[in-house]
């Protein structure tokens, strides 16, 4: 498959999950643990760092570089590679961790400040994104 083709298909999925989940607001870790965010739908970048299989739970450093966690419930997770960076999407429960709906592997070299820079201009200028 080719470059292009590849970006295409990034593309795709990207709108499907806005159709899938409406609309989607982009958090950093700070903006996560703000708590003004509890029940909504979101999406946030992390890398993942470890897991605790007991509890579902899945440990990430945002592209603030602030922990968050992640909970999985389903049966079919094969879970995340280490050091890793996903986009998560989710709902925020009143504890401000993730229930992961879905998640896409971004690849380890994804630059998480410029992301960061986006996700802080995103909310200081809504009606532009």
């Amino acid at each position: 498959m080719t470059e292009a083709k590849k970006e295409e298909k990034k593309e795709e999925k990207k709108d499907n999950h806005i159709s899938m989940y409406g609309s989607l607001v982009h958090l950093n870790g700070e903006l996560l643990h703000s708590g003004n965010f509890v029940n909504k739908n979101v999406a946030i970048i992390g890398r993942y760092i470890n897991s605790d299989p007991q509890s579902k739970c899945y440990t990430f450093a945002s592209c603030d570089e602030r922990r968050f966690l992640v909970h999985v419930d389903s049966f079919v997770f094969q879970g995340y590679n280490k050091n890793t960076i996903y986009q998560i999407i989710g709902h925020v429960t009143h504890d401000n961790l993730i229930a992961q709906e879905t998640y896409e592997d971004w690849g380890a070299n994804f630059g998480t400040s410029s992301w960061n820079k986006f996700v802080k201009l995103s909310h200081e200028f809504p009606n532009l994104f």
